[in-house]
């Protein structure tokens, strides 16, 4: 079964047929600890968020 306007037979059908995505962006201890955490926690929100605004 395919979703409504993809052909069953796309060659990508596994793939289309995903529900769900997940963006991860891995922090070391040390960046965790530093005291630009937030910063550097927020900017990496913000490089996710056009995914997220795709995906709505």
């Amino acid at each position: 079964m395919a979703p409504k306007g993809f052909d069953q037979t796309h060659p990508d059908i596994d793939l289309i047929r995903m529900k769900q995505f997940i963006v991860k962006r891995s922090f070391s201890d040390a960046e965790v600890l530093a005291d630009d955490f937030v910063d550097k926690l927020l900017e990496a929100y913000a490089h996710m968020r056009p995914f997220f605004d795709y995906y709505e």
